[in-house]
């Protein structure tokens, strides 16, 4: 049976090679993601007829006027704009400096997670590698039942398909139960505290992100680890285990064993039912006692014929205790390969994690580099070559503009005005005099705000001490 499933599944390698193919695919880009999003974000703008930067050929909108808020515009237009805002999010993100490196790391010190990291591209390849492994063998244990719905090609491609869906789920699980086992373990870890709280709740204070992550220097350590984790809170706010995927993880794992060895249990009883139905057929077809050459049988004496009936059944009831033999340990060593590759897939689940809010982004920002003057000489490097590529893009547009003579009612020279200040870092630095100003703005309205809430206030308080005659008070508001 083994060397037929092998056999019908190298028949069918291309299909079982662009499924992995496809799954390899997902973890790459889940891996280098926010390359990935790049890479997407290029091709949107770039692809020829199609893409965006051919439609704001088409259309490039209208120029962006001076305004309070940006009283030294150039003039973008909206195509020019869009381009430039595309690749603004990703060059913002490669502006941190040496101190930004320092609060990652404090935020991955008081998460008490600095020595953690998430899956990367080897390991989920070798998870990979163990759901294949596992789908064949649910394949092999699944093709005899198949066998008897389709023909034996279909049924044992059907069957390594089926152990594939079923190995996806475990894997799933698996992850989830994984996570869910180290965020317990860091609550019993918080829960360890419990003789040094001084009285005091084990709640969270505040929030911390990576930003205000020093705000909370002269905590004590518990108190640190409750304001960065993410975990499941009580009625009373304080932190508490959870169980609920780890015991349907379990049931999963309960109920696809029990599945799995009726499974077997009842293609052996079948295989076992037919020897006992003809005996004889397996001894024949070694030629034990072979027939003459005519047409005809020789007749067997009476002895000779019950010989053979006896040297059949002994021979069937051979050929059954040995496939129970065999069905035992294919069973046994199967079943051991799935606890195998379960309680791996749980192990690195829970040791590739993280129960911090923040700790997983702070991990990706510092994890590659080994100190904070490395960590800047990168980012650097980063946002010098996305400034690059989106003043490419940009030029590319304006490019194509010029080449239009009249696009919806602009003329070359409305589109060359002031081309050579367009520039990627020009926006950037327009958007960032629009945030400043904003900002201020909003803090003088504030200002503004509560100043007028004060003198009313005072008036109110003023006329209330003149018509109640106390002198005492209005010499207090007036004495300023």
């Amino acid at each position: 049976m083994f060397e037929n499933v092998f056999h019908t599944l190298l028949g069918v390698w291309h299909i079982i090679s662009l499924v992995i193919a496809i799954m390899v695919a997902c973890v790459t880009a889940i891996v280098y993601w926010s390359k990935v999003k790049y890479w997407h974000m290029e091709m949107r703008l770039r692809l020829p007829w199609i893409g965006r930067i051919a439609a704001w050929t088409r259309d490039p909108g209208k120029n962006e006027e001076k305004s309070a808020d940006n009283p030294n515009a150039v003039g973008f237009n909206a195509g020019e704009r869009g381009v430039c805002g595309a690749y603004e999010t990703y060059y913002g993100e490669h502006q941190p400096s040496e101190e930004n490196f320092k609060r990652n790391l404090d935020y991955l010190g008081k998460a008490d997670e600095a020595d953690r990291s998430e899956k990367g591209l080897g390991i989920w390849l070798l998870m990979i590698v163990l759901m294949v492994i596992e789908a064949s063998a649910f394949g092999y244990a699944l093709a005899p039942f198949a066998l008897t719905l389709a023909t034996p090609n279909t049924a044992i491609v059907g069957a390594f398909f089926i152990g594939l869906v079923i190995s996806i789920i475990a894997l799933v699980l698996s992850e989830f139960a994984g996570r869910q086992l180290y965020r317990n373990g860091v609550v019993n870890k918080i829960l360890s505290y419990e003789s040094i709280r001084d009285g005091g709740d084990m709640t969270k204070t505040f929030n911390a992100t990576i930003d205000d992550t020093y705000n909370d220097d002269g905590a004590k350590p518990f108190q640190q680890l409750l304001n960065r984790i993410n975990v499941p809170i009580d009625k009373h706010g304080q932190p508490q285990r959870r169980f609920s995927i780890i015991i349907g993880y379990g049931i999963f794992i309960a109920g696809l064993a029990i599945a799995a060895f009726w499974v077997r249990t009842e293609t052996l009883n079948q295989q076992e039912a037919m020897l006992v139905e003809n005996p004889t057929a397996v001894v024949q077809s070694a030629d034990d006692f072979p027939v003459a050459a005519g047409d005809e049988e020789l007749p067997l004496p009476t002895d000779m014929a019950e010989l053979s009936t006896n040297s059949s059944q002994k021979s069937a009831q051979d050929q059954i205790d040995a496939m129970h033999r065999a069905s035992l340990v294919t069973f046994a060593v199967l079943s051991g390969l799935f606890c195998f590759i379960q309680f791996a897939s749980t192990y690195l689940a829970f040791r590739h994690s993280f129960a911090g809010t923040y700790s997983r982004r702070a991990w990706e920002l510092t994890h590659e580099y080994n100190s904070a003057d490395e960590f800047v000489r990168y980012h650097r490097a980063k946002s010098a070559a996305i400034a690059q590529d989106a003043q490419s893009s940009l030029a590319k547009l304006q490019s194509l503009q010029d080449k239009v003579f009249r696009v919806n009612g602009k003329t070359k020279d409305d589109l060359r005005q002031n081309k050579d200040h367009r520039t990627f870092l020009r926006y950037v630095e327009e958007r960032e005099i629009m945030a400043h100003n904003k900002h201020n703005r909003a803090l003088g309205l504030e200002s503004t705000r509560l100043l007028a809430d004060y003198v009313t206030q005072t008036i109110k308080d003023l006329r209330t001490a003149l018509n109640a005659k106390d002198n005492k008070k209005v010499w207090e508001i007036t004495d300023v």
